[in-house]
């Protein structure tokens, strides 16, 4: 009796190769742009090569953080002093830090800086901006949608996001709080949340939605 031969399938090509290196990175800078936190990958010396829709709408408000010819400047010298550090520890020594940048508390942005995994022979940092809100509007109004609330609760429940007490909700309304506290009880009950902060726990694990205007007018994730 012959011997039966089975043979092993062919091993299932890699994503790069079945998708193409071009149209992988053209795939990962549209990723990047669907991520609601502002992302720039740099060297060492804070050159930036690559960054998302977010990241270049932050820099182009002259706040905390810009870009001078291309490169990383932080608002202050004692930031910017911060920022190179960080940017040439990350890159070359494997090290994360986050890092406080702005005169002013209220326009203060949240810095995380990290090593890149090798993509080239180039030490890289991959910096991650934090968000000047808790969580896009979009995504609020959709969660609303998703959970039938009212248009009245709605309007509620943006007010206690922006981080009005029930008080001051029912003035700016001008309803009574008893009103505004029926609405608080609704959209907890609609929701399925015993508390307020259990409320904005549900609202800060929601996941980014980018609006259909922005993905028609955002520029790609490049340096410039």
């Amino acid at each position: 009796m012959s011997a039966i031969t089975i043979q092993s399938p062919s091993p299932r090509p890699a994503a790069s190769e079945r998708v193409g290196s071009s149209r992988l990175a053209d795939l990962l800078a549209a990723s990047m742009n669907e991520i609601d936190c502002g992302m720039l990958v740099c060297d060492e010396l804070g050159r930036v090569l690559a960054l998302n829709y977010v990241a270049r709408q932050e820099l182009a408000q002259a706040g905390p953080l810009q870009s001078v010819n291309g490169y990383l400047q932080a608002e202050t010298p004692a930031d910017q002093r911060a920022l190179a550090e960080a940017l040439r520890e990350a890159a070359t020594a494997d090290r994360r830090k986050l890092l406080p940048l702005g005169k002013k508390s209220a326009a203060r942005l949240f810095v995380s800086v990290m090593p890149m995994p090798a993509a080239s022979a180039e030490p890289l940092a991959l910096v991650m901006l934090g968000r000047r809100q808790a969580c896009p509007e979009l995504a609020i109004e959709l969660l609303a949608s998703q959970f039938e609330l009212t248009m009245s609760e709605r309007r509620v429940l943006n007010s206690l996001l922006a981080g009005l007490p029930p008080a001051a909700v029912a003035r700016s309304h001008g309803v009574a709080t008893s009103t505004v506290r029926s609405h608080i009880t609704a959209i907890r009950t609609k929701i399925g949340v015993r508390s307020i902060e259990e409320l904005f726990r549900v609202v800060a694990r929601l996941p980014p939605i980018t609006s259909a205007l922005r993905c028609a007018t955002r520029a790609p994730a490049a340096a410039g």
